[in-house]
Protein backbone atom coordinates (compact mmCIF):
# COMPACT_ATOMS: atom_id res chain seq x y z
CA UNK A 1 0.00 0.00 0.00
CA UNK A 2 2.92 2.08 0.40
CA UNK A 3 5.98 2.50 2.41
CA UNK A 4 7.20 3.78 5.66
CA UNK A 5 9.65 6.65 4.39
CA UNK A 6 7.37 7.62 1.60
CA UNK A 7 3.95 7.11 2.66
CA UNK A 8 0.43 6.29 0.98
CA UNK A 9 -0.10 7.74 -2.49
CA UNK A 10 -3.93 8.11 -2.16
CA UNK A 11 -6.63 10.55 -2.72
CA UNK A 12 -8.99 11.49 0.22
CA UNK A 13 -11.68 9.37 -0.63
CA UNK A 14 -9.45 6.26 -1.03
CA UNK A 15 -7.61 6.80 2.18
CA UNK A 16 -10.20 7.19 4.25
CA UNK A 17 -11.26 3.91 2.87
CA UNK A 18 -8.14 2.59 3.81
CA UNK A 19 -7.64 3.92 6.76
CA UNK A 20 -11.03 2.56 8.07
CA UNK A 21 -10.45 -0.87 7.24
CA UNK A 22 -6.73 -0.51 9.05
CA UNK A 23 -8.68 0.53 12.13
CA UNK A 24 -11.08 -2.15 11.86
CA UNK A 25 -8.63 -4.71 11.78
CA UNK A 26 -6.95 -3.51 14.39
CA UNK A 27 -9.64 -3.29 16.68
CA UNK A 28 -10.38 -6.98 15.55
CA UNK A 29 -6.32 -8.20 16.83
CA UNK A 30 -6.76 -6.70 20.10
CA UNK A 31 -10.15 -8.07 20.27
CA UNK A 32 -8.72 -11.41 19.34
CA UNK A 33 -5.93 -10.68 21.88
CA UNK A 34 -8.51 -9.98 24.74
CA UNK A 35 -10.46 -12.87 24.39
CA UNK A 36 -7.48 -15.34 23.33
CA UNK A 37 -6.29 -17.75 26.38
CA UNK A 38 -2.69 -17.78 26.12
CA UNK A 39 -0.26 -20.79 26.71
CA UNK A 40 1.83 -19.72 29.82
CA UNK A 41 5.02 -20.40 27.43
CA UNK A 42 3.78 -17.09 25.23
CA UNK A 43 6.36 -14.19 25.44
CA UNK A 44 6.42 -11.00 23.67
CA UNK A 45 8.00 -7.82 24.33
CA UNK A 46 6.54 -4.80 25.70
CA UNK A 47 6.72 -1.15 23.41
CA UNK A 48 6.85 0.54 26.24
CA UNK A 49 8.88 4.04 27.63
CA UNK A 50 12.08 1.98 28.16
CA UNK A 51 11.84 0.14 24.54
CA UNK A 52 11.04 3.84 23.07
CA UNK A 53 12.97 5.99 24.88
CA UNK A 54 14.69 4.67 27.28
CA UNK A 55 19.11 4.71 27.78
CA UNK A 56 18.91 0.92 25.82
CA UNK A 57 16.08 1.62 22.98
CA UNK A 58 14.66 -1.57 21.17
CA UNK A 59 15.81 0.18 17.75
CA UNK A 60 18.98 1.75 18.89
CA UNK A 61 20.10 4.67 20.63
CA UNK A 62 19.62 8.13 18.20
CA UNK A 63 21.77 10.30 20.02
CA UNK A 64 24.82 8.23 19.30
CA UNK A 65 24.54 9.05 15.27
CA UNK A 66 27.59 10.74 14.63
CA UNK A 67 25.86 13.06 11.69
CA UNK A 68 23.69 14.27 14.27
CA UNK A 69 25.01 18.31 14.86
CA UNK A 70 25.47 19.13 18.93
CA UNK A 71 22.06 21.50 18.43
CA UNK A 72 19.97 18.44 17.00
CA UNK A 73 20.99 16.61 19.88
CA UNK A 74 19.89 18.85 22.21
CA UNK A 75 16.94 19.29 20.55
CA UNK A 76 16.00 15.68 20.80
CA UNK A 77 17.32 14.86 24.04
CA UNK A 78 14.94 17.58 25.25
CA UNK A 79 12.12 15.80 23.37
CA UNK A 80 13.00 12.61 24.78
CA UNK A 81 13.22 14.14 28.69
CA UNK A 82 9.41 15.25 27.97
CA UNK A 83 8.19 12.02 26.27
CA UNK A 84 9.65 10.54 28.84
CA UNK A 85 7.80 12.56 31.73
CA UNK A 86 4.46 11.85 29.60
CA UNK A 87 4.24 8.51 29.07
CA UNK A 88 3.56 7.35 32.02
CA UNK A 89 0.17 8.53 32.32
CA UNK A 90 -1.18 6.08 29.84
CA UNK A 91 -0.16 3.49 32.36
CA UNK A 92 0.65 -0.23 31.71
CA UNK A 93 1.58 -1.92 28.39
CA UNK A 94 -1.31 -4.33 28.83
CA UNK A 95 -2.50 -4.93 25.28
CA UNK A 96 -1.82 -7.10 22.49
CA UNK A 97 -1.34 -5.11 19.50
CA UNK A 98 0.33 -6.07 16.36
CA UNK A 99 3.26 -2.84 16.52
CA UNK A 100 3.94 -2.37 12.71
CA UNK A 101 0.24 -1.95 10.87
CA UNK A 102 2.97 0.35 8.25
CA UNK A 103 1.66 0.62 4.56
CA UNK A 104 4.95 -2.16 3.96
CA UNK A 105 3.35 -4.72 5.95
CA UNK A 106 -0.81 -4.46 4.52
CA UNK A 107 -1.18 -6.04 1.19
CA UNK A 108 -4.42 -5.18 -0.98
CA UNK A 109 -6.05 -7.59 -2.63
CA UNK A 110 -9.65 -8.33 -3.78
CA UNK A 111 -10.68 -10.08 -0.89
CA UNK A 112 -9.45 -6.85 1.49
CA UNK A 113 -6.58 -5.78 2.93
CA UNK A 114 -4.29 -8.58 4.23
CA UNK A 115 -1.65 -8.18 7.21
CA UNK A 116 2.02 -9.63 7.56
CA UNK A 117 5.03 -9.27 9.15
CA UNK A 118 4.40 -10.06 13.29
CA UNK A 119 8.17 -9.78 14.27
CA UNK A 120 6.84 -6.26 16.16
CA UNK A 121 3.90 -8.11 17.88
CA UNK A 122 4.47 -7.05 21.30
CA UNK A 123 2.64 -5.12 24.43
CA UNK A 124 1.69 -1.77 24.52
CA UNK A 125 -1.21 0.73 24.22
CA UNK A 126 -3.94 0.78 21.35
CA UNK A 127 -2.52 4.56 20.70
CA UNK A 128 0.75 2.55 20.15
CA UNK A 129 -0.76 0.91 17.17
CA UNK A 130 -3.04 4.39 15.97
CA UNK A 131 0.51 6.32 15.85
CA UNK A 132 2.75 3.32 14.35
CA UNK A 133 0.01 2.80 11.50
CA UNK A 134 -0.36 6.57 10.59
CA UNK A 135 3.36 7.41 10.72
CA UNK A 136 3.45 7.04 7.15
CA UNK A 137 1.28 9.74 6.81
CA UNK A 138 3.15 12.21 8.49
CA UNK A 139 5.94 12.34 5.43
CA UNK A 140 3.17 12.03 3.03
CA UNK A 141 0.13 13.68 4.09
CA UNK A 142 -3.78 12.97 5.39
CA UNK A 143 -2.36 11.97 9.48
CA UNK A 144 -5.77 13.70 10.59
CA UNK A 145 -8.00 12.37 7.87
CA UNK A 146 -6.49 8.60 8.05
CA UNK A 147 -6.75 8.81 12.16
CA UNK A 148 -10.34 9.92 12.40
CA UNK A 149 -11.13 7.05 9.64
CA UNK A 150 -9.06 4.48 11.36
CA UNK A 151 -10.70 5.42 15.07
CA UNK A 152 -13.89 5.17 13.11
CA UNK A 153 -13.29 1.75 11.84
CA UNK A 154 -11.64 0.62 15.52
CA UNK A 155 -14.97 1.76 16.71
CA UNK A 156 -17.04 -0.73 14.81
CA UNK A 157 -15.30 -3.55 16.74
CA UNK A 158 -14.47 -2.26 20.26
CA UNK A 159 -14.37 1.39 22.42
CA UNK A 160 -11.15 2.84 21.56
CA UNK A 161 -9.49 4.22 24.69
CA UNK A 162 -10.68 7.85 24.84
CA UNK A 163 -8.22 8.91 27.63
CA UNK A 164 -5.23 7.87 25.35
CA UNK A 165 -6.13 10.41 22.83
CA UNK A 166 -4.62 12.84 24.62
CA UNK A 167 -0.96 11.36 24.37
CA UNK A 168 -0.95 10.92 20.74
CA UNK A 169 1.57 13.52 20.45
CA UNK A 170 3.68 12.23 22.74
CA UNK A 171 3.73 8.84 21.32
CA UNK A 172 4.23 10.36 17.68
CA UNK A 173 6.97 12.06 19.07
CA UNK A 174 8.61 8.80 20.97
CA UNK A 175 7.68 6.85 18.11
CA UNK A 176 9.90 8.96 15.36
CA UNK A 177 12.45 8.85 18.03
CA UNK A 178 12.75 5.38 17.93
CA UNK A 179 12.85 5.58 13.98
CA UNK A 180 15.48 7.44 14.07
CA UNK A 181 17.47 4.93 15.98
CA UNK A 182 16.48 2.56 13.47
CA UNK A 183 19.94 2.92 11.66
CA UNK A 184 22.08 3.54 14.37
CA UNK A 185 21.31 -0.03 15.77
CA UNK A 186 21.29 -1.99 12.80
CA UNK A 187 23.89 -0.25 10.68
CA UNK A 188 24.33 -3.51 8.04
CA UNK A 189 21.21 -1.94 6.18
CA UNK A 190 22.76 0.12 3.82
CA UNK A 191 19.12 1.46 2.97
CA UNK A 192 18.24 2.88 6.14
CA UNK A 193 22.00 4.50 6.34
CA UNK A 194 21.10 6.85 3.01
CA UNK A 195 17.53 7.73 5.08
CA UNK A 196 19.66 9.54 8.19
CA UNK A 197 19.85 13.04 6.60
CA UNK A 198 16.15 12.58 5.93
CA UNK A 199 15.11 11.36 9.53
CA UNK A 200 17.22 14.23 11.24
CA UNK A 201 15.44 16.72 9.39
CA UNK A 202 11.89 15.28 9.93
CA UNK A 203 12.40 14.16 13.46
CA UNK A 204 13.93 17.49 14.36
CA UNK A 205 10.96 19.33 13.10
CA UNK A 206 8.58 17.53 14.60
CA UNK A 207 10.66 17.99 18.36
CA UNK A 208 10.32 21.53 17.86
CA UNK A 209 6.84 21.56 17.51
CA UNK A 210 6.33 18.97 20.11
CA UNK A 211 8.22 20.84 22.65
CA UNK A 212 6.77 24.55 21.88
CA UNK A 213 3.32 22.67 22.18
CA UNK A 214 4.26 20.75 25.03
CA UNK A 215 5.57 23.42 26.77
Amino acid sequence: MGTLEQGVDLGDAALRRTYRSVGEIAGRIHAHADAWTRPSEFVRPAWDAAALVGDDPAFGRFWEISSLADDERELLMRARSRVRERLPELGPTDLLIHGDLIPDNLLASPQGIRVIDFDDCGWSWASFELVTSLFPLLISGGFDTGSRAFLEGYGSVRPFPEAELMLVPTLVMARMLSYLGWPQGRPEIASQQALVPFLIKVVCERAELYLSNEG
